[in-house]
């Protein structure tokens, strides 16, 4: 796409030059003849033109951000290992920042040998030669415009060249990144040093002329103490060493002077001004790195590594997380009756379905993006598809898979040609298989229960009962070949093995005539004996649907477990080989069961997993933790009129039995499950249960009331639960401390920008202050009983007694991790008068009107880059609320209907009820892992519909790589100017942590999805599966957008691995 460079604002323009005109002159006032001096005045301006530079190049869009994991200190190589170290940001910065020159000077000699990064040679890369960094990452946008990149399967003979011609970087400043170019950063640092050196040098020329006034003095030995007549000569050679050092380049200085003046007399002294700065510079940036490569040495300074954590925490909290022993919850199966977990386009139909019968106002609800990879819990039947998707749906795929590899594709030995290969696999690698007269009937109790009869009837009410056989004269073959006629029984009651009316196997193989009565009983006994390995597997030997905080605080994602197992012997009817193999081996051995290889124990393994493994390649599992994320939706929810479109009643009870399994002994919750209790968690849960219908008067309820009134109430809470709290109209605004969405309008950049915070800082205090700067609080506070009576059980006064203006500050011990430090504290109290003083009304009315509006601008953004998913559960609520308020309160408007058409992406059901994950899952950073552990193990022909499915998954998730996902509204805004405007990465051709859906790339989850795709290159049923079209190719191109490499290395790559 073309990309046009937008020229700064007036406003800009006239703020950097305040600024600048501001630096000048309070240096001018702190010594008058600062600015008369060529020197100094040279290195004034070198600061304020670096400063000028570093603005108005912030406001430039940044095409390609290039090879950003190369800025850094990129020519210490030797500091990029370290993770730990004594030392600080500035200090590190200043002894070993002279890189910014190496970087500067090695980006200028590739632009003059030829070796940029579009492609034209070969040596961009360390492993090309060059080994420098782009120029464009130094200088910065090309004059071309990029043009239009081939992302077709079929570009493998592309050399990209055309692709990048124009590919750009940054200018002088990033403000993504929120650091400085070396075209910034160097002249900037030049610019210190040398305004440094001016006033050393003035200090001891200053000092010599007094050494020099009072030696010559007559009364000087008289006035002074011996020791100091003893130092006075030796400080005086000192100083005079020092001036003959500063002035040893003075007659060269002046016949440059002359030789200067001879050509042109107004040049005057600047040519020796320069040469003397450089100078100067050289020498300083010596010294400095000496100095630090000597103290290294020695021990007395250690650098901090570029990864570095930080450190212990300089303030523990003394305390553990306690539950009542032996407090074993189990899952009532009413609360997960009909549930089950809903993936891709099925997932898809369900959510539009359940809009579908909304009155509302616009158009029909539909969802964007690449649905593969997307994940719900919903007690709705599945839908069948209405037709062909977007590239293919899960079930094409499916029966795409099946046509190319057979119905019982994994665990044989399947050729490059994705047939099944002579002689199936039969036997481990660990034993012999025994014959089948000789095989044990494995123990099962065949009596009913009632988890048994969850897993078998309630996890997903759409499967129909098995119908009977057919009396017949067929031939049954026991269809695991190895378990006997148990195992089929078990899990094919629809395919019992031939048997008399007293139960027992006829001599002739052929089903004999039973009563009506009896082959009821027989296919009941059936069925509860598959339920029975269901809850087997699920379980991993844990009580089934069972919740012990006191031994593990984070399920074990049996229902999840349980639905799938369940739907993998509803399409196959059988395990897989290797599983019935485990289960065999289990069952004959017990203690002494019979060993086996490595291979063959990772090969059961993957086995295992494959009965996970959802239909469109991926494999989900529960991503909670935080306690303080399921309250901000209830709350969420609340505010806009509890509508059942976003929590149901069904998933408000689970939710209920989630807050009550995880309260601890004290009455109070943590702020994450493996956290003792703390106020926000407690606040934050509570808040939550009594929004959901949790009675006051309730046991566990009054527990977590005690907890807040003993640690002096709500206003000892964190500031994230007290903006909840001011939401939902249980505490006055003036309580919280400000957060002000004009910030936004400031320069680029100023060191307190919120664009230069972390993405999740940064996407979480967007909606804050627009919420804030608007004083949103719930339109029937005032009249809402329930409100009311929270306003009495939170507070330990009455509430309209409350100073709220001096509970600003206030947080119980508890919370107190890194205490708030005193400038904050004023900087807080400065801005508590500027919101509530009238002086300032009418300077803050306007700019917080032109704030509010560039923050409804950046979140719709947001809500279209993402799919109306959002970086995170916290923004993704508030956005909600901030969408509902700007909608001027309507459930039904498009925007709010999107939103909450995406909440069940956060939630996930498991034995300890239903939560709010900490992301819409983890699904491409599990996956990734996965399928390279089977590649480790040389396991990914053996499994040859697994790893087809987890190609198939990682193609799809791509982001902005699909058709879907590029037919999306995230797709448009990937330009520069919306970029740059947004504070956005380049997200096209990187993977996320979840779903492509979501649209953030991550850096570490890219290079784990590209390693995925490169491990399954190495297998040749999977190549030739995307050779025939069965599965879609990623070409080399798209490789380049994930890798950054240049496309010739990644086509050589990509051949390799074919």
């Amino acid at each position: 796409m073309a990309m046009a460079t937008a020229p700064p604002s007036p406003r800009r323009l006239a703020a950097a030059l305040a600024a600048a005109a501001g630096t000048a002159l309070v240096a001018a006032a702190g010594d008058a003849p600062f600015v008369a001096t060529p020197l100094r005045l040279l290195a004034l301006s070198l600061f304020v033109g670096s400063l000028l530079a570093s603005h108005l190049l912030s406001g430039s869009p940044s095409d390609r951000l290039g090879e950003v994991g190369r800025r850094g200190r990129r020519g210490f190589a030797w500091n990029e290992s370290r993770t730990g170290g004594r030392g600080g940001t500035w200090v590190d910065g200043w002894l070993f920042g002279g890189s910014a020159w190496v970087r500067f000077g090695r980006a200028v000699w590739d632009s003059i040998a030829g070796r940029l990064h579009d492609g034209q040679s070969e040596g961009t890369t360390a492993g090309g030669g060059g080994g420098g960094e782009n120029v464009f990452a130094c200088f910065g946008v090309s004059a071309g415009d990029e043009a239009k990149a081939d992302d077709d399967g079929d570009d493998e003979g592309d050399d990209g060249s055309a692709r990048r011609s124009a590919s750009g970087g940054i200018w002088g400043y990033d403000p993504v990144l929120g650091a400085h170019g070396p075209l910034v950063l160097a002249p900037l640092r030049a610019s210190i040093l040398l305004l440094a050196w001016c006033s050393v040098c003035r200090f001891l020329i200053a000092t010599r002329e007094e050494l020099v006034a009072w030696s010559s003095s007559p009364n000087a030995e008289a006035t002074a103490s011996p020791s100091l007549a003893s130092l006075a000569p030796l400080a005086l050679r000192a100083a005079s060493a020092i001036r003959r050092a500063l002035t040893s380049g003075d007659a060269a200085l002046r016949d440059l002077d002359a030789a200067v003046a001879s050509l042109d007399p107004r040049l005057g002294v600047l040519p020796s001004a320069i040469a003397y700065a450089v100078a100067v510079v050289v020498a300083s940036e010596v010294v400095l790195y000496a100095t630090g490569q000597v103290l290294m040495k020695l021990g007395i300074y250690v650098p901090r590594g570029v990864s570095h954590p930080g450190g212990p925490r300089a303030r523990k909290i003394p305390r553990a997380p306690r539950w009542k022993e032996g407090r074993t919850r189990v899952l009532p199966t009413e609360l997960v009756e009909g549930w089950r977990c809903a993936v891709a386009s099925d997932a898809h139909r369900d959510t539009l379905a359940a809009f579908e019968g909304a009155d509302g106002e616009g158009p029909k609800p539909t969802m964007t993006g690449e649905a593969f990879g997307r994940q719900i819990w919903t007690p709705r039947e599945r839908r069948p598809p209405a037709g062909a998707g977007e590239g293919g749906t899960e079930d094409e795929l499916g029966a795409a898979l099946k046509a190319e590899f057979g119905a019982e594709g994994d665990g044989a030995e399947v050729g490059s040609d994705g047939k099944e290969g002579e002689g199936k696999r039969s036997e481990g690698e660990g034993g012999e298989v025994k014959p089948k007269d000789e095989e044990p009937a494995v123990k099962q109790d065949k009596q009913g229960d009632p988890i048994g009869d969850f897993f078998q009837n309630l996890l997903s009410p759409d499967r129909k009962k098995p119908p009977r056989a057919d009396d017949g004269d067929r031939d049954r073959q026991d269809p695991l070949g190895e378990i006997g006629g148990f195992i089929q029984n078990l899990f094919s009651p629809d395919k019992p093995t031939a048997v008399a009316a007293n139960g027992r196997p006829s001599e002739n193989g052929t089903k004999a005539q039973v009563p009506p009565k009896e082959r009821a009983d027989d296919d009941d006994d059936g069925a509860t004996k598959r339920a029975a390995l269901i809850r087997t597997l699920a379980s991993g030997g844990r009580t089934p649907l069972a919740f012990d905080p006191s031994k593990n605080p984070n399920s074990s994602d049996q229902v999840f477990r349980a639905h799938m197992i369940a739907s993998y012997l509803d399409e196959h009817g059988e395990l897989p080989e290797d599983v019935a193999r485990a289960l065999r081996d289990d069952e004959d051995g017990g203690e002494r069961r019979p060993s086996v290889s490595a291979k063959e124990a990772a090969r059961r393994g993957v086995a295992f997993y494959s009965l996970l493994q959802t239909s469109d390649g991926h494999w989900g599992g529960d991503y909670g933790g935080p306690h303080f994320l399921l309250p901000g939706l209830v709350a969420a929810w609340y505010v806009m009129g509890r509508p059942a479109r976003a929590i149901s009643p069904a998933q408000g009870a689970l939710m209920l039995r989630y807050l009550r399994s995880h309260q601890q002994e004290d009455g109070g919750w943590g702020t994450h499950v493996e956290s003792p209790s703390t106020m926000f968690g407690t606040v934050m849960s509570y808040l939550a249960a009594r929004l959901l219908g949790a009675g006051k008067d309730e046991g566990w309820v009054k527990e977590g009331r005690e907890f807040i009134e003993k640690e002096g109430g709500a206003v000892m809470t964190s500031s994230w639960a007290k903006f909840w709290l001011c939401l939902v109209g249980c505490m006055d605004w003036k309580g919280h401390n400000s957060v002000p969405p004009e910030m936004w309008l400031l320069p680029n950049w100023f060191p307190f920008h919120p664009g230069r915070l972390w993405c999740h800082c940064r996407m979480v205090y967007l909606p804050m202050g627009y919420l804030y700067g608007s004083r949103f609080v719930y339109s029937e506070a005032e009249t809402d009983p329930l409100i009311g009576e929270l306003r009495e059980e939170l507070y330990c006064q009455p509430y309209h007694t409350i100073d709220w203006d001096r509970t600003r500050h206030l947080v119980a011990p508890m919370d107190n991790y890194s205490p708030i430090p005193a400038f904050m504290k004023f900087t807080q109290n400065c801005l508590s008068a500027y919101e509530n003083w009238a002086i300032f009304r009418p300077f803050r009315d306007v700019v917080r009107k032109a704030g509010l509006k560039f923050c409804l601008e950046y979140m719709k953004a947001e809500d279209l880059q993402t799919n109306y998913i959002d970086i995170g559960p916290v923004n993704k609520a508030l956005n909600m609320v901030s969408a509902f308020h700007a909608a001027g309160g309507n459930v039904d408007n498009p925007e709010v209907r999107s939103h909450m058409m995406r909440v069940p992406d956060y939630l996930w059901v498991a034995e300890d009820g239903m939560k709010m994950q900490g992301y819409n899952g983890s699904q491409c950073w599990d996956t990734s892992f996965a399928i390279q552990a089977v590649w480790e193990c040389g396991l990914l022909d053996k499994f040859p519909m697994l790893s087809a499915k987890v190609w198939a998954y990682l193609e799809r998730t791509q982001i902005l790589s699909t058709n879907a996902s590029q037919s999306s509204p995230a797709y448009e805004y990937e330009s520069c100017d919306n970029r740059q405007k947004f504070y956005r990465h380049v997200s096209k051709g990187g993977w996320p942590f979840s779903t492509g859906a979501h649209g953030w790339p991550i850096s570490d989850c890219t290079g784990e999805g590209l390693k995925g795709i490169l491990a399954l290159m190495d297998s040749p049923v999977v190549m030739n599966a995307v050779k025939k079209g069965v599965l879609n190719g990623i070409g080399p191109n798209r490789l380049y957008d994930a890798g950054g490499q240049p496309t010739k290395t990644i086509a050589d790559l990509a051949g390799m691995r074919s």
